[in-house]
């Protein structure tokens, strides 16, 4: 197993921090595509694949091609659609995640994949 290595503290007297997110571990994992952790945390950890975020906290989150700017009450599988990541997105339907399954503006996965032109 590889060993994780930790992130070096800002340099002393540096304003650098890290942008507020309410999304959560798979959130971000299904968004930048890394399946491997998504695994992990789906099988291993048993993260509900269809978690939602706190809209309090909902904010912008850079993911690969684009930001995505989050309404809150995105499930995983929405960060998976907007980062493009096939491979994600069905781990995690296969694994229950919902479509269907509204943001707080009432958008669903299956919308976003539309905008996209997604074609599966």
């Amino acid at each position: 197993m590889a060993s994780l290595s930790r992130v070096p503290p800002p340099a002393r007297g540096s304003r650098r921090r890290p942008p507020p997110c309410g999304a959560g571990a798979l959130h971000l994992a299904a968004g930048t595509g890394k399946l491997a952790v998504c695994r992990y945390l789906v099988e291993e950890l048993r993260v509900d694949a269809n978690a939602i975020y706190d809209q309090a906290t909902a904010t912008s989150v850079p993911i690969l091609k684009r930001t995505f700017i989050g309404n809150g009450g995105e499930t995983p599988l929405a960060y998976a659609v907007n980062g493009a990541n096939v491979a994600t997105v069905r781990y995690l339907l296969d694994h229950g995640a919902h479509p269907e399954k509204a943001d707080n503006k009432g958008f669903t996965p299956l919308h976003f994949a539309a905008e996209e032109d997604w074609v599966v």
